[in-house]
């Protein structure tokens, strides 16, 4: 089932994560953002092929990986913006309350 593909590769992006939490630079807010967006391109395609939506041919991979590169634009934009704003609210909340009793429980 396809689900397997989609759920197995938001736990490898959740993994990433993990490690973009500890290096909130950027690039690597930015870098882990396309990563994530191209591991799951990657992945949930090559499910789709696999479970035989494309012919099992390497042309039929090749087809999938193709049709599906408008969705991969998309998810990319979409991630970098949701990003962007979740990072973003997270640090201007993070500088409003630095100095607060609040500090201890939210970061």
């Amino acid at each position: 089932n396809v689900i397997f593909f989609t759920w197995g590769s938001f736990a490898l992006v959740t993994f990433l994560g993990f490690w973009v939490k500890k290096h909130k630079t950027f690039f690597g807010i930015v870098s882990t953002s396309v990563v994530s967006s191209l591991l799951f391109y990657l992945i949930t395609n090559f499910g789709v092929w696999a479970m035989g939506w494309y012919p099992q041919t390497a042309k039929g991979l090749l087809d999938c990986y193709i049709l599906g590169l408008p969705f991969l634009r998309a998810f990319t934009v979409a991630t970098l913006v949701y990003s962007a704003v979740f990072f973003g609210a997270y640090e201007l909340i993070a500088r409003r309350v630095r100095d607060t009793k609040l500090a201890k429980v939210l970061l």
